[in-house]
């Protein structure tokens, strides 16, 4: 009699510990992304192309949106060349339409345990003269692409991280907007 007395109890306070967070979550699941990077070697000859691949894995209960696109989505915790930071420079980008519509228009929904594939090329920018890596924030809607110079010799160590910074979308249930974990890469340009 005592054990089902007790039995019982935790029941009810089971369930009364479940309607709680039920209420106060309001009702929903957060959205939970995790972030993986892989390159396709761990050296690369002054001025070869670079290619980021990147894993976004809905690691939640619910299905999200994640951008398909790094523009406005990735960016750099950190990207240094032998310990200290790389060359950089910024200018403003220019789109056929408003950067943070294009931002929209790349949601997509991935489902729980499903993945998205986004790349990030490195491209010769002019302005560095040099090989770069790229990423674009919005600043007052307005794109501003930061390049990063990887074509100097050394050992290269990238912090990438997602963080949605454009606006929801009315075909999306619910928007990662993260930050979501930060994701590393090393590789080496040799003299």
């Amino acid at each position: 009699m005592k054990n089902s007395k007790l039995f019982i109890l935790l029941a009810v306070v089971l369930v009364l510990a479940g309607a709680a967070f039920f209420m106060f979550s309001g009702g929903k699941q957060k959205p939970m992304v995790s972030l993986e990077a892989f390159l396709d070697k761990t050296e690369y000859q002054a001025g070869e192309a670079i290619e980021l691949t990147l894993h976004l894995n809905n690691t939640g209960g619910v299905d999200t949106c994640v951008s398909d696109i790094a523009a406005g989505s990735i960016s750099f915790a950190s990207i240094t060349r032998d310990g200290e930071p790389v060359e950089t420079r910024s200018v403003p980008a220019n789109y056929i339409a408003s950067f943070p519509k294009l931002l929209e228009a790349s949601l997509e929904t991935i489902g729980p345990g499903e993945d998205l594939h986004v790349t990030l090329p490195s491209e010769n920018d002019p302005g560095l003269g040099a090989r770069a890596l790229a990423t674009t924030a919005l600043e007052n809607d307005t794109g501003i692409v930061t390049f990063y110079n990887v074509e100097e010799p050394g050992e290269y160590a990238l912090e990438l991280v997602y963080r949605y910074v454009g606006p929801a979308s009315s075909d999306c249930p619910s928007v990662f907007e993260g930050p979501s974990n930060t994701a590393n890469v090393i590789f080496t340009v040799p003299q």
